[in-house]
């Protein structure tokens, strides 16, 4: 009876570890504005980002120009703007902007998922400040425009309609991100605590562990495809930044149910082995005494 109720609470213990693990990575990554800004903030040395926003301001900025200077864009004015948006994006204040900007976007995200502010329009990255560097580059080659009005430019993220239909899920989640840890911790103490002697108790934690290493991997296999069908929500030409946020932002959820894996495999493996020589120990007869 008692190894009976030591397996059933480990093996609740580990039907709670891929919720657990997802749940703690939410709360320590995803919920917290310092860390996923460190998380993201790498991104701003990968080459297709600066590509992809170089182009978006250089487009912006041959637009507005186009628009506003009274006698539009001289012929091969293309290049030179290109130019500068691409020095833009290559300079040492770049990381700072994009530090800077994906603290205001994960401002508003959290606005939605947990203030049930409106959602009626998109999650956006501001690129307007990338712009104004653009326009400094121009004016300082001599193109008139300092008088124009700032510009405005923004990259979608997300639909904030989707996030918050996921509100409820998001809640849930962060509420028991902090208790869920403490939650297995306790199963698994109690089933070593109702475990029959030594080799019982090391034979239940080492299970435990495994059954940790287990979810881990779940965990592991199941992030790309959740993401996947998660950015099929956005529109297939705007989802050039939100795949950058969302492969870095896995790449974290992936390393770090790996890491939990292998720490909890090589415990488990000690533990379960442990028992079997504490078994044979027990097991091996006394010399005969003469």
């Amino acid at each position: 009876m008692r190894s009976a109720t030591a397996g059933l609470l480990v093996l609740v213990a580990t039907l709670l570890t891929p919720l657990g693990v997802t749940a703690w990575w939410l709360g320590s990554t995803v919920d917290d504005t310092d860390a996923y800004v460190d998380t993201v903030a790498p991104l701003a040395d990968d080459p297709e980002l600066r590509d992809r926003l170089a182009e978006a301001v250089g487009d912006a900025v041959s637009s507005s120009l186009d628009e506003d200077l009274p006698l539009g864009l001289p012929a091969g004015f293309d290049g030179m703007i290109d130019e500068a948006a691409r020095q833009v994006t290559a300079n040492e204040e770049f990381p700072r902007f994009w530090r800077d900007a994906n603290r205001a976007t994960h401002r508003e995200f959290l606005a939605i998922v947990e203030d049930d502010a409106p959602a009626d329009g998109w999650l956006l990255v501001d690129l307007g400040p990338l712009m104004l560097a653009v326009y400094a580059e121009l004016e300082a080659d001599g193109v008139p425009v300092a008088m124009l009005p700032d510009p405005r430019l923004v990259v979608p993220v997300a639909p904030e309609s989707e996030l918050a239909e996921h509100r409820d899920a998001y809640q849930l989640l962060d509420a028991v991100s902090g208790w869920l840890p403490v939650l297995w911790a306790a199963l698994v103490l109690l089933a070593a605590a109702v475990a029959r002697g030594l080799r019982g108790r090391l034979v239940t934690l080492g299970l435990a562990a495994l059954g940790l290493a287990l979810g881990a991997v779940l965990v592991r296999l199941a992030a790309g495809p959740v993401s996947d069908v998660a950015l099929e929500s956005v529109d297939p030409g705007r989802r050039g930044l939100a795949d950058l946020i969302a492969e870095v932002m896995v790449d974290r959820l992936e390393s770090t149910s790996v890491l939990v894996a292998a720490v909890a495999a090589v415990a488990g493996l000690v533990l379960v082995i442990g028992a079997a020589l504490a078994g044979r120990r027990r097991a091996a007869p006394y010399p005969a005494a003469y």
